[in-house]
């Protein structure tokens, strides 16, 4: 977990964590979606086997449910019919009602109840890939007690056996949630995970040109405070010079484990493992890539007016936190700040689709 002793890195990641907070928060629960599918005639209901016909109904419903909820299910329908097919479906069903045969005996019929917050997390996770969001981070390690300086990492790797085993683990790990890790020698870098804003920029510009655009750098230290070993673990975004997580764990480490791989593997896992559904977390949630946006209304008639429609705003799946940041009340104009991962164009096409559709809005970016 992160720590709040560990104030160097808090602030700058206290804002994202705040907004996966909200949006954790604001589940919206399971949808329901009643579909049918043509049977051959005098089909028995009763005494045929089921399965099959139970699993084509999902397949069906989550299928249906996509064509209801996203403006672009054609440009992905092939990725959908991909993903949500057999076994795996059964992840984003909270339940269904038996199927049964409509008047007509010649469809069956069954209504399925959906995790509408899981199958959004993937769209979210699917947009953000095909707009090339995908996080290409250069792995960096670094180490007072190891004497590992952070510029020779992709050295250390080689001949250091702490270095080697994290990076394995880490790599097998982190691939499988889009975070394939990168080494490059480099000719230097700060001695110190970056902590302020100046030091984020500075990391970012010793980076440009390279073909990565985000950092994960572990740093394992001497820990004046619990007299032992600390690791820190921080994911950095160069684009944006900020912190995208950071992670500070109190280790075990023995001059006895520095030479066993294996020890070394069994301290490390659940560290990296918890780092790994952090991320994805942050990931499918839409915050990784999202930014601060204004949207400026005019014409409300009054207080609860606004109320109303921020309510209608902060239900909205792709708007994360709004907040009121400005507002004439006499003149009818209200300003609301909030975090979202479309793009302008995108967030003004979805609102003007919703129930705010009706107002008269702008939105500022």
């Amino acid at each position: 977990m992160l720590h709040s002793d560990k104030a160097r890195f808090a602030p700058f990641v206290t804002v994202l964590l705040i907004l996966l907070w909200t949006t954790v928060g604001k589940a919206a629960g399971p949808d329901t979606v009643t579909v049918t599918v043509p049977v051959p005639p005098g089909y028995d209901i009763q005494n045929e086997q089921q399965d099959s016909l139970v699993a084509q109904l999902i397949t069906r419903a989550l299928d249906q449910w996509f064509q209801d909820n996203w403006h672009r299910y054609k440009e992905f329908e092939k990725a959908v019919a991909t993903e949500f097919s057999g076994s795996r479906n059964e992840k984003y069903v909270v339940d269904y009602t038996p199927p049964r045969l409509t008047p007509d005996l010649s469809q069956a019929q069954m209504t399925v109840r959906v995790d509408s917050d899981s199958l959004k997390r993937w769209l979210r996770s699917i947009e953000a890939k095909e707009k090339g969001m995908a996080l290409r981070p250069l792995f960096i390690l670094s180490s007072d007690l190891l004497n590992l300086a952070p510029q020779d990492t992709a050295l250390r790797i080689k001949d250091n056996v702490v270095a080697k085993t994290f990076f394995s683990q880490a790599y097998s790990a982190l691939q499988k949630v889009g975070l394939k890790l990168e080494m490059m020698d480099l000719r230097s870098l700060p001695p110190m995970p970056p902590a302020t804003e100046s030091t984020m920029h500075a990391l970012s510009q010793q980076l440009a040109g390279l073909p990565v655009n985000a950092a994960l750098w572990v740093q394992i230290a001497s820990c004046r405070t619990c007299g032992g070993t600390r690791m820190d673990i921080l994911l950095y975004d160069l684009a944006r010079k900020r912190i995208l997580l950071a992670r500070s764990e109190d280790l075990p480490l023995s001059s006895k484990d520095l030479s066993h791989s294996d020890r070394l593997s069994a301290l490390f896992r659940p560290h990296i493992q918890q780092f790994k559904s952090e991320f994805e977390e942050l990931y499918s949630s839409g915050l990784f890539f999202s930014q601060m946006y204004r949207l400026s209304l005019d014409d409300i008639e009054n207080l609860s007016t606004f109320k109303e429609v921020e309510g209608e705003l902060g239900r909205l799946d792709f708007v994360f936190s709004p907040a009121l940041l400005f507002s004439v009340p006499r003149a009818g104009h209200y300003e609301i700040e909030f975090a979202s991962h479309l793009s302008p164009q995108e967030l003004q096409r979805q609102i003007g689709s919703s129930s705010l559709g009706r107002l008269k809005f702008k939105i500022l970016s």
